[in-house]
């Protein structure tokens, strides 16, 4: 299996091995994007400013995301 792979199964520390791995991933794209020159096909047409707002916008989704899964899993484990 990959390392990047979304976890099988749904516990609270798989959930968050995979949280933290998305976080990585993120941060990397962004290191990316940065060294890359302007006008990259990636996010053709959008300013830098406007990158950094998705990036952001990926990871809030990500955090929230994230929280129901865990809400979830808790729930499961105390039924």
């Amino acid at each position: 299996m990959s390392p990047w792979a979304r976890p099988a199964g749904a516990t609270p520390e798989a959930i968050w091995t995979y949280y933290e791995r998305a976080q990585l991933a993120l941060g990397s794209l962004r290191r990316e994007l940065a060294a890359m020159p302007q006008g990259h096909v990636l996010f053709s047409g959008m300013t830098a400013g406007e990158v950094d707002e998705t990036l952001r916008d990926m990871r809030d989704e990500l955090d929230r995301q994230i929280t129901l899964t865990l809400m979830a899993s808790f729930e499961g484990l105390l039924r």
